[in-house]
């Protein structure tokens, strides 16, 4: 992404490197209706559209190490519909409290068990 700042404004980026990184964002959340649907947007959208200037997205801590293999587990857990599963191996530890994205698949495979609840009900 080349981010472009001039004397103290926020970093700036084009639409299309801004919807790109909020699309691994996304994806990194299991949010994969959401990717789809801002994929098919970017992929349709007119050229001038896509080198607007915008300001950079704030960015996720990157996962590394124990912590990224942590997350692709919860992550294919929650792909499986295993939710309470996921929730559990994320908040075990205190690395949720440290990335954002881990917190948030928590919170989101309680919920989608609360819906899987509601439905079974």
């Amino acid at each position: 992404m080349s981010v472009r700042v001039a004397n103290d404004a926020p970093p700036r980026c084009t639409v299309s490197e801004a919807a790109q990184t909020v699309i691994a964002q996304l994806q990194e959340r299991c949010l994969f209706s959401s990717t789809a649907w801002l994929a098919e947007i970017l992929l349709q959208a007119p050229s001038s559209v896509l080198e607007l200037s915008v300001p950079v997205p704030r960015a996720d801590p990157v996962l590394q190490g124990a912590a990224r293999v942590q997350h692709a587990f919860a992550s294919a857990l929650f792909s499986k519909g295993e939710y309470v599963r996921c929730a559990e191996l994320l908040t075990k530890t205190d690395a949720h409290k440290n990335f954002p994205q881990m917190s948030f698949l928590a919170m989101y495979a309680l919920y989608m068990d609360a819906q899987q609840q509601a439905q079974w009900s």
